[in-house]
């Protein structure tokens, strides 16, 4: 008889240990919204003795849902290289901005090269018309060699050296067609030289100095036809390549940009898809034998 009792006491102390151990894993779901799902199968006490194994389960529909929208600086890769924000967000169309960047970037680089390739040639070129005049080439200006591409001479600058100065009057060359235009804009009549001290005549002398082409930049193809021809087209062919090179770096400039907004605007649109709450599925077992409501015993995920 003691042997009974002491074997049905062991039975009720290891049930309320069971009970004790499924109440410490409810929790209180606090999700915006969260059903339960309650089993109202009535359970007996035999069958929740030791075997009661309950593995806890729940579905979250943020972790199904939620896309990979990439990081915030995913523009500001693209405004570096283009097509860099599109690889990092996951997007097909990166490829196409990494083609044209190496395609406009091979073109802008050998454009500038030939540009530096022949205007160093007619540079060269220049030397021979200047040759006759000083054995010192100093390099002059894109508007030097532009007006030794349209005038056969450049003209005298003081046609007396020594005494005050006395502007060429060969028309034929760019000095001297420079001295007309300058009593063409000041004087009365071009024709009538005023006297010196006058101020239309100091004008004149002033904007002839500051125009004509100086003795040391001094040049003559009277003897050099052949020359001037080819120095002709070299300074055209530079010309071109030097403008084409600027129209590629002007594309270079849009495909940045482009890449940049593109990854802005898909980044912007990604994150909107993005749910702004979590659907949890939890499950509870009553516990009605013992006159108690039922608990939860899954809430929060799935986390104990």
């Amino acid at each position: 008889m003691p042997h009974r009792c002491i074997k049905r006491l062991s039975l009720a102390t290891m049930l309320l240990a069971t009970v004790s151990a499924a109440s410490a894993q409810s929790a209180t779901v606090d999700s915006t919204f969260s059903p339960t799902t309650q089993l109202d199968a009535r359970t007996s006490i035999l069958s929740v003795v030791p075997p009661l194994k309950v593995s806890p389960f729940a579905l979250s529909h943020q972790a199904l849902a939620r896309s990979s929208s990439g990081p915030w600086w995913a523009p500001l890769a693209s405004a570096v290289v283009p097509g860099a924000g599109q690889a990092i967000q996951r997007k097909q169309r990166a490829l196409p901005y990494v083609a044209a960047e190496a395609f406009l970037l091979v073109q802008f680089v050998d454009s500038r090269r030939t540009g530096r390739v022949q205007r160093s040639e007619y540079r060269d070129l220049a030397q021979i018309a200047r040759s006759f005049f000083t054995d010192r080439f100093v390099v002059g200006d894109f508007e030097y060699y532009e007006r030794m591409q349209h005038f056969i001479e450049s003209g005298a600058f003081d046609v007396n050296p020594g005494g005050e100065l006395e502007p060429e009057e060969d028309e034929t060359t760019f000095n001297g067609t420079t001295w007309r235009l300058a009593r063409l804009t000041y004087w009365e009549d071009p024709e009538v030289v005023p006297p010196r001290e006058s101020e239309e005549f100091k004008r004149s002398i002033d904007f002839y100095s500051n125009r004509a082409i100086k003795e040391e930049f001094r040049w003559s193809w009277r003897n050099a036809q052949f020359e001037q021809d080819v120095f002709s087209r070299t300074i055209q062919r530079s010309n071109s390549a030097f403008r084409l090179s600027s129209q590629y770096l002007g594309v270079l400039i849009a495909n940045h940009a482009l890449s940049a907004v593109d990854a802005f605007i898909t980044l912007r649109l990604s994150r909107r898809r993005e749910p702004s709450h979590t659907y949890h599925i939890d499950a509870s077992i009553p516990w009605a034998p013992f006159g108690r409501s039922p608990r939860p015993v899954l809430g929060n995920s799935g986390e104990p």
